[in-house]
């Protein structure tokens, strides 16, 4: 009996032991990914994650004085469209929590005057077609320092699972004549997306005055004050920095708005053009069509202003010694083989009209048609399958043509 008891005490030993050890050399499972969840769960979720942060953080909060925060609108990370009333319900969001848990935190609108005063800036991007997650948004929001380094110092992204989200822009960014993708935008972009730790490029972080200008430019455009917003543009426009797509796209729109200003507007839509070719390369213009057509939209604003920025176009090619391609765009109703014909024949229409103002341009340039290759649209439905119905003029080398 003694030896039996001693026999099942080892054999019982030499099993735990066995386990341990096969406990102990088998990887662990990671855990799932979180499911996109709701909005309002999803953003107050982001938002708690950036706060907690903050709190923790040694720099943020080590003064007892009150700290205060400017808050940048959030946009679209693919069209650089500011998404009007998605950004404020993200923005109110932040500013509910940040009032549940941090007496000493004040967040306000990012103004001129409000960063001369802020110690701090919040930035972020709604991704509407994160390759992570096909179907669902990516918020991704920072925190950075106004002093000298602007060093990242909290970071927070969350998924949201909303298909009932009003995608429309500010009136600002539906008037624009380009998809305003440009330096400022790709700025913006990194700096919300950037990881707590990392220290911005010094353009971006030293260029923050000059974007509060251009933003409280295009608010007042949206508040239809275009005379203070094209006083708010031509400030801008003195700076270097300010010399970009953004401003001379909003110059462009407030004269035409102001009577007596269509001097103004060539001038300034001729900076824009060359503006959008040292940042981007091309001409994002927005030129439409209606689905399986290469008539213009049936707009007769929208084809008058077509058909100055069409003029403005051949003068830019007359006086520049360049080659480019015009590039045909399609939504994605209808097979391939159609969509790339009718892409093609858009981008033909462009040429030929061009060619009224500028015979040379079958010897400079050349067309493509992309189908629904390149949709710029982030969202779906009919306001996706408008953008996407476009064509692009893409500065290339003349060996190219």
């Amino acid at each position: 009996m003694y030896h039996t008891n001693q026999l099942t005490k080892l054999v019982f030993f030499i099993l735990c032991c066995g386990t341990m050890l096969v406990s102990c050399v088998t990887p662990k499972t990671q855990p799932p990914k979180k499911a996109p969840t709701d909005f309002e769960v999803a953003v107050r979720t982001m938002a708690n994650g950036l706060l907690e942060q903050a709190i923790n953080h040694p720099k943020i909060l080590e003064s007892q004085e009150q700290t205060l925060m400017v808050i940048d609108r959030f946009v679209d990370a693919n069209s650089g469209e500011v998404v009007e009333k998605v950004s404020r319900r993200i923005e109110q969001i932040i500013l509910d929590e940040s009032q549940k848990h941090l007496d000493q935190l004040t967040i306000v609108k990012f103004t001129p005057q409000n960063l001369q005063k802020a110690q701090y800036m919040i930035s972020g991007v709604i991704d509407f077609n994160n390759p992570e997650r096909k179907g669902y948004h990516r918020v991704s929001v920072s925190i950075s320092s106004l002093g000298k380094t602007g060093e990242i110092l909290a970071d927070s992204s969350s998924f949201i699972s909303a298909k009932d989200l009003d995608y429309t822009p500010t009136p600002k960014y539906q008037d624009s004549p380009m998809y305003l993708t440009g330096k400022h935008f790709g700025d913006l972009a990194t700096l919300a997306a950037s990881l707590a730790g990392k220290l911005p490029q010094k353009e971006q972080y030293d260029s923050l005055d000059t974007n509060t200008l251009i933003e409280e430019a295009e608010t007042r455009y949206d508040n239809q004050d275009y005379e203070k917003s094209l006083v708010l543009y031509y400030l801008a426009q003195k700076r270097p920095d300010g010399q970009s797509v953004k401003t001379y796209a909003g110059l462009y729109q407030t004269t035409l708005k102001l009577v007596g200003h269509q001097a103004a507007a060539e001038e300034a839509f001729g900076k824009l053009l060359a503006a959008s070719v040292k940042e981007n390369n091309k001409f994002n213009l927005k030129f439409l069509f209606p689905r399986d057509s290469t008539e213009f939209i049936d707009d007769q604003q929208l084809r008058n202003e077509y058909a100055f920025w069409l003029h403005q176009i051949a003068n830019y090619f007359k006086n520049n010694n360049q080659c480019f391609h015009i590039v045909g765009h399609s939504s994605q109703r209808g097979n391939i083989d159609y969509n790339y014909k009718l892409s093609l024949l858009r981008a033909q229409k462009i040429q030929n009209l061009i060619g009224t103002h500028f015979p040379e341009v079958t010897k400079r340039s050349k067309v493509i048609g992309k189908g629904f290759q390149e949709g710029l649209a982030s969202v779906t439905g009919k306001v996706k399958n408008t953008i996407d119905r476009r064509v692009e003029i893409v500065v290339v080398d003349c060996s190219q043509i």
